[in-house]
């Protein structure tokens, strides 16, 4: 699973809800997948041990020359998979690839002229290697152009998402910012995310509740990555906040009464509504304003919290509001 930083944006096209970076046709990620798997694994690592009889009836090699050929390639193999990434992260995973396909070919030229012991195990080690490198990448580097369908789950909620812009991946150990097109497996970066509809959220370091995300595969409902929210998107340097004239003393004022939230809570069945009714009524004798709020007007009005621990959340922001408004709110 990826970690990640995003940034949130809303876009109206819901149809472009993939989580991946543009990418051509899915059958040409296939034959790619099939000619890196041909040229590691095929003709860079075992295309050498059907011709171990041959080679050792033509008396290029002893038998026990040939194993030692066979154990060359292996630990050039190893190698190559150990180094993958460190190379990958210098030349870049494509550049990387196609050298050591080319690499790959030159050792098969290479191994076809008898020229010494040494000669053949530097070049079948070097093979091994270049098949170490080219298995290590190809999956990864390959899945980047295949869209795959994905939503995200911001507190109750889930939408489609679109990986917009992949900003950064995050070295752990040395807090450095990686120019990169994928995450993989485990590591951390900065993204910019847009949604299919307009959705409520906050900043992880406002609320963790509706500023944190997990990011699900649509096809298998599993996991693939989670994060924080940063910021939204569209945002101009030139807002600011507009302070209005009639504000919430200037409602209170002529109300000529003080706002306030009473929130009665309780077990289901327990009077809530009933104790907020004769509350509200009272009140309203008194010349006061008022409006009572319950799980049925919520649900009515189209606030439904999935999560009972979520409850707070979605009645405390329409509380607030009726604050603001210089009114008496009461809610179950």
């Amino acid at each position: 699973m990826s970690m990640s930083s995003a940034n949130l944006g809303h876009h109206r096209h819901p149809a472009a809800a993939d989580f991946h970076n543009e990418g051509g046709p899915v059958w040409l990620s296939a034959a790619a997948g099939l000619c890196a798997s041909l040229v590691g694994l095929g003709l860079a690592r075992f295309a050498y041990t059907p011709l171990i009889p041959a080679l050792i009836s033509a008396k290029w090699f002893s038998p026990t020359e040939a194993v030692y050929l066979g154990a060359a390639n292996l630990a050039g193999y190893l190698a190559g998979a150990l180094i993958a990434r460190e190379i990958a992260a210098r030349a870049g995973a494509v550049r990387t690839l196609r050298g050591m396909m080319l690499l790959a070919s030159l050792c098969c030229f290479a191994c076809s002229v008898p020229v010494s012991f040494l000669w053949f195990f530097g070049w079948r080690f070097l093979a091994g290697a270049t098949g170490g490198v080219i298995m290590v990448l190809a999956a990864p580097t390959i899945l980047v152009g295949i869209k795959t369908a994905a939503v995200i789950n911001i507190g109750t909620a889930t939408l489609a998402v679109t990986v917009s812009e992949l900003k950064h991946q995050l070295d752990v150990e040395t807090g450095a910012h990686k120019a990169v097109k994928h995450l993989a497996m485990n590591e951390i970066g900065f993204a910019n995310m847009s949604l299919d509809r307009v959705m409520a959220f906050d900043t992880y370091d406002e609320n963790r509740e509706t500023g944190a995300f997990i990011l699900i595969d649509r096809t298998s409902n599993t996991t693939v990555g989670a994060g924080m929210i940063r910021l939204p998107l569209c945002r101009g340097s030139n807002l600011t906040w507009q302070e209005f004239t009639v504000n919430k003393a200037a409602r209170a004022a002529i109300k000529g009464q003080h706002p306030c939230v009473l929130w009665f809570t309780g077990l289901s069945g327990s009077g809530k509504s009933t104790i907020a009714n004769a509350v509200e009524t009272r009140l309203l004798a008194l010349g006061h304003h008022t409006y009572a709020l319950d799980g049925d007007t919520a649900k009515r009005a189209g606030v439904v919290a999935k999560v009972q621990s979520h409850l707070p959340f979605e009645f405390g922001q329409p509380a607030a509001l009726f604050r603001t408004g210089g009114r008496a709110r009461f809610q179950e």
